[in-house]
């Protein structure tokens, strides 16, 4: 993460990041892509010279859903989404 003039943002001591989903209709046509698993809790860590890690792990009650996932970055510009369903 960097500032206006380019230079890391360092110290963030909590995420600027949120995570929330929602349940949506699931698309017969949408490609679907296998993701795998990766996150055993969500968190947030400082990686150091502002680079963040954020992890989030969805609920186990996701399981046959579809979901549109938002995250804000805390910046202040659009918010970014995907839609996924969870086997």
């Amino acid at each position: 993460m960097t500032d206006q003039d380019g230079a890391p943002v360092t110290g963030l001591t909590k995420p600027p990041v949120t995570v929330t989903s929602t349940r949506t209709a699931c698309d017969p046509r949408a490609r679907i892509d296998a993701i795998e698993w990766y996150a055993e809790r969500s968190g947030f860590r400082d990686l150091g010279n502002g680079f963040y890690q954020f992890n989030w792990k969805p609920a186990e009650s996701f399981e046959g859903q579809c979901r549109t996932v938002r995250v804000s970055l805390g910046d202040g510009n659009l918010d970014h989404t995907a839609k996924f369903k969870f086997r």
